[in-house]
């Protein structure tokens, strides 16, 4: 875990997961012809479009995933970004006020 400080946010590489799907419609209008057979024969439960429900739960999913680490990163970045303007605000205060006292102390042993 590599630690990287700078003030501004540098942009994530895009990701392209394209996993490429083969659709048989032979093999898919078989598969409704059987389920069609066994619900009117009373071996399955006869359902709308199984696919449907399964493809929309599996959106809702990856979208629920992707604003849970949208919001963890997010508040973590923020969170560093102000520490280090903080700190480089309490450095510059600090610098001001040891010029001072030194100003002060060379006056005092050089006059």
């Amino acid at each position: 875990m590599a630690l990287r400080f700078g003030l501004f946010k540098t942009p994530k590489h895009k990701v392209f997961n394209y996993k490429p799907l083969y659709w048989d419609p032979e093999k898919e209008e078989l598969n409704e012809r059987i389920k069609r057979a066994q619900a009117e024969a009373g071996i399955i439960e006869a359902s709308d479009n199984p696919k449907s429900t399964h493809t929309r739960n599996m959106i809702r999913g990856s979208f629920q995933k992707a604003m849970y680490e949208n919001r963890r990163y997010a508040g973590n970045q923020k969170f560093i970004r102000v520490i280090i303007i903080l700190s480089f605000a309490i450095v510059l205060v600090a610098l001001f006020y040891f010029t001072k006292i030194m100003e002060v102390i060379f006056s005092i042993f050089y006059n």
